[in-house]
């Protein structure tokens, strides 16, 4: 991941200011490649997330547009904080210039809010934290997350699965849950997810969930996927999400996690099925964020490291 990083001398401060105000309103968050489809067509796992953004503003009309993000990271340079007032100030400035309503800004108590309680794991157990403003350590996560690409190795050969063993992850010998694993299995880090799992002696079991697509108990080491997940293709992704959450050896949950277990969910999904369905992970992370549930949780884990121990370093 990486982040920008400004550096701007006090001569320019004024100069710069009026650039990224008259220049900086005119990007688009969504870049869909030819031959992909729309993230809009697979995202009813997050349905409840637009509902409530739609509700408030619009992400690109909010302080995540990307361009309005560059703004913010200069406004928090050498440790400068925003408050809730500083905030509503510079997105009047920045839509005192705008030249089209689609660049205009417009304020969310709730983004404010989600923005200032990012962290990194370092930053959140130090005494310096502080959720009631937005410091360059918030926008740098933000900004991470911009330049995110799915980029991942497979650092623990795969064994081949007999029948019998992946027989062992479904105890109830679903058939189409037999099916689902034995695709999983076929593919180098879908073949990892599935080692962890039976290294782990986890279990899969199929049941009706109200509200969502599957579940991961670590106290009982047992996903429950509906049956639907199994059934359709498509819904593929749901079973290696919970997978790649199985990996988490702590009982703890990030944004992050729930992030790279929707991205690397769906990459391998698009790669079995062979129909590629467009991966935005700066979309997807400000969806979590934004979500009243997901965005609740820390920022971040130690996920990575977990996903390193299973097999697969990102």
């Amino acid at each position: 991941m990486k982040s920008s990083d400004y550096q701007f001398s006090r001569a320019l401060v004024v100069p710069v200011i009026l650039i990224l105000l008259l220049t900086g309103c005119g990007g688009q968050v969504n870049v869909v490649k030819q031959n992909e489809v729309p993230a809009s067509v697979y995202r009813n796992s997050l349905r409840s997330i637009f509902s409530d953004v739609q509700s408030t503003h619009s992400i690109k009309q909010s302080i995540f547009k990307p361009e309005f993000l560059d703004y913010l990271t200069y406004l928090t340079q050498n440790n400068k904080t925003l408050d809730q007032l500083d905030l509503q100030n510079y997105i009047k400035r920045w839509n005192a210039v705008a030249t089209e309503k689609s660049e205009l800004v417009r304020y969310n108590p709730l983004h404010f809010s989600r923005v200032a309680s990012l962290h990194n794991a370092r930053y959140k157990n130090s005494s310096s934290f502080d959720s009631s403003t937005i410091s360059s350590d918030n926008v740098k996560i933000l900004q991470s997350w911009l330049h995110w690409r799915l980029d991942y190795k497979i650092i623990t050969p795969r064994d081949a699965f007999s029948k019998s063993q992946l027989q062992l992850l479904n105890p109830d010998k679903h058939p189409s849950l037999y099916l689902s694993l034995e695709k999983l299995a076929a593919h180098p880090a879908g073949g990892v997810l599935v080692k962890h799992a039976l290294d782990s002696g986890l279990v899969i079991r199929l049941g009706q969930l109200s509200g969502s697509h599957g579940y991961y108990n670590y106290n009982e080491n047992m996903i429950t996927v509906d049956p639907s997940v199994v059934n359709y293709e498509f819904n593929l992704r749901y079973l290696i999400h919970e997978l790649l959450h199985a990996c988490n050896t702590d009982e703890d949950n990030s944004i992050t996690e729930e992030v790279i277990a929707e991205l690397i969910g769906l990459d391998i999904q698009n790669q079995i099925t062979g129909i590629k369905f467009e991966i935005n992970p700066y979309l997807v992370f400000v969806e979590h964020v934004l979500h009243p549930e997901y965005g609740k949780l820390d920022s971040t884990n130690d996920i990575y490291g977990e996903l390193a121990m299973a097999g697969i370093e990102l």
